[in-house]
């Protein structure tokens, strides 16, 4: 018995001195990579000011005639924008051709830029602002045929295009 008094504090000892031996610091393990850096958000480009380039169509009728009358149509809209500023606060102040000064809202949400209300598709890089504005649905389509004899129309999408002021 007096053996097991004796060995007891020589064990506890050991232990105590075996645990504080051992560093709780590993050996270095490989050097971890630089992280890439974070692309900017849809946000933080499309702020400032942005100069209207012109406009992309995808108009396809059965009629080369009718092909550049739609296209001669919506190549002069009735909104002519001349250019368009975001502001961090969510509000755009669009200046129109005739100097005509409006402020909309705008937000993103889910992919989308939300425009005053209008859901549109768009692209955006640091020099170029692509929106599209129109994108007739089959009913849409069918009544712009009736402004045409024997046209079929089956598509009609227009892109207003913005470069970086």
């Amino acid at each position: 018995m007096k053996t097991i008094k004796f060995l007891f504090p020589v064990l506890l000892l050991s232990l105590a001195i075996g645990f504080n031996s051992c560093s709780s610091e590993g050996p270095e393990g490989p050097e971890l990579p630089e992280l890439p850096e974070l692309p900017e958000l849809p946000e933080e480009l499309i702020l400032g000011a942005w100069e209207h380039d012109g406009f992309s169509f995808d108009i396809q009728t059965n009629s080369p005639e009718a092909t550049a009358a739609l296209r001669e149509l919506f190549s002069t809209p009735e909104f002519g924008i001349s250019t368009m500023t975001f502001s961090e606060d969510g509000t755009v102040v669009v200046s129109y051709e005739d100097g005509y000064i409006k402020n909309f809202s705008y937000k993103f949400e889910n992919g989308k830029l939300v425009f005053d209300g209008m859901i549109l598709s768009y692209t955006l890089d640091n020099t170029k602002l692509s929106m599209e504005m129109m994108n007739l649905d089959a009913e849409e389509l069918a009544e712009m045929e009736e402004f045409f004899t024997d046209v079929k129309i089956q598509k009609i999408a227009i892109t207003a295009i913005f470069k970086k002021k």
